[in-house]
């Protein structure tokens, strides 16, 4: 029966891969280019360690060969930094030949299920890059590549027996220092119209420029783990434009920098507040069995998620209860409160965007009659 190949693109291979990963019970074998793990938060490359470790507490056979070629000084740098994290994991730790560039990304799992493809364990790729893997079940297959890993883990050095590079990518050899890059302010611009964001710095150095990665949050406190809208490789770039921004919602933006050592810096977080806040009036509220429908009307529901009843047994509204979401088509909702009959109930509509409540109408009283 011919195997089954599984196609997995851009950011859909962290979870497969960590799901089959954790299901090992005898060996997994690993070689990879570049396996980032020295970040600022944990990140996705992270959690591979952790799996790995975890494996090898349970009495799997974990290893792995990292690329180490002479001319990928800052990736050579990186990767030691991996293998200095796996080998504290009691991971079995490899580096391949400097004279050579190992390009492989490979992963096999009880000598039986195979990931092969172009991703690198890097945030990027795991999270924003193009990227494509396959992966199936297939013995054959999964023989062949680990008689192909096994030539390779014989070819290289063990990482006890290895030297430590340099941070940065400098040091003996010919190599050179590459300095960290400072990354420029942001200016943000809200078009009055369509919300959408102007986002300018003043470009950085072409020398030694390797990134540039813009994130964007709801909230304030914009972090590598937020919504990356785009990663730029060019250096001269001056601005983009951010059209997806939803305008019902506010926009924290921060801009990082990233050096040929893919060292970081971070622009100043900068924020734009909603483009508008909806205005929501109830006009009409009726019992239908023990609900309360409540008929309203809305001046803009773009960017909206929906909207939902809200019910408590104050004015404040303090602790409501709340109703179903309804789509932002529509101009009616109901809530079921928890109240005696004959009691006074407040209700309320309340706007949502993103799971977020941006606007709600005023309070109105019923008499809750069953």
């Amino acid at each position: 029966m011919p195997s089954t190949l599984t196609f997995h693109a851009d950011a859909d291979l962290r979870v497969p891969l960590l799901r089959q990963l954790g299901r090992a019970q005898t060996s997994v074998e690993m070689a990879y280019f570049y396996w980032r793990t020295e970040y600022a938060t944990f990140a996705a490359p992270n959690e591979v360690v952790r799996v790995c470790g975890d494996l090898v507490r349970k009495g799997v056979s974990v290893r792995v060969v990292l690329g180490f070629g002479m001319t990928d000084a800052a990736i050579r740098y990186q990767n030691y930094q991996t293998g200095l994290a796996l080998h504290a994991q009691g991971v079995q730790v490899r580096y391949a030949p400097m004279n050579r560039t190992m390009h492989s990304k490979i992963t096999v799992i009880d000598n039986a299920f195979v990931f092969l493809g172009s991703h690198n364990l890097t945030r990027g790729a795991l999270t924003a890059n193009y990227e494509t893997t396959l992966s199936t079940r297939d013995t054959i297959l999964a023989s062949r590549i680990v008689g192909y890993f096994n030539a390779l883990w014989s070819a290289s050095m063990p990482h006890e027996q290895t030297t430590a590079p340099p941070p940065l990518g400098g040091g003996e050899g010919g190599e050179v220092f590459v300095p960290p890059l400072a990354a420029p302010p942001l200016t943000a611009t809200v078009h009055p119209q369509t919300g959408a964001v102007t986002l300018a710095w003043t470009p950085v150095a072409a020398e030694n420029f390797a990134t540039y990665e813009l994130r964007r949050a709801t909230a304030a406190g914009v972090t590598e783990d937020s919504s990356l809208l785009v990663t730029l490789d060019t250096a001269n770039v001056a601005s983009i434009v951010d059209t997806e921004r939803n305008p019902a919602l506010p926009a924290h933006y921060r801009l990082w920098v990233f050096n040929r050592a893919a060292q970081g810096d971070a622009s100043p977080e900068v924020g734009v507040a909603a483009l508008y806040i909806p205005q929501i009036t109830v006009t009409n509220t009726r019992m239908e069995a023990d609900t309360i429908v409540l008929d309203f009307a809305v001046n803009r529901t773009d960017g909206l998620g929906g909207f939902t009843g809200l019910a408590a047994l104050t004015q404040d509204l303090a602790d409501a209860e709340q109703g179903p979401l309804f789509a932002e088509t529509e101009r009616s909702v109901w809530v079921r409160p928890t109240a005696e009959p004959g009691s006074t109930v407040w209700v309320a509509v309340a706007a949502l965007a993103e799971g977020v409540e941006v606007a709600r109408s005023a309070a109105v009283s019923v008499v809750y009659v069953l």
